[in-house]
């Protein structure tokens, strides 16, 4: 599989915008495109520390667990 050129990428987002028309009208482009290319940017530049994560949340089953490590009120943390 070849990676994919700027002209290619630039060709996926307007295919996913075409699709998209069908629910938003053609003014709404921006709000809609924005945000996925954003969270699609984080997930790419994110994605080499995406197994350490995962494996940091298997120990968390409650929510908030991790907010207290990372602001260091947990045992174990350095």
């Amino acid at each position: 599989m070849t990676p994919m050129g700027f002209q290619d990428k630039v060709a996926f987002v307007w295919k996913v915008a075409d699709k998209l028309r069908g629910s938003f009208k053609q003014h709404e482009d921006g709000s809609v495109m924005l945000p996925l290319l954003v969270l699609r940017r984080m997930d790419a530049v994110l994605a080499p520390t995406k197994p350490a994560v995962v494996e940091a949340a298997t120990g968390m089953s409650v929510i908030g667990e991790g907010q207290a490590r990372c602001q260091g009120r947990c045992d174990d943390c350095a």
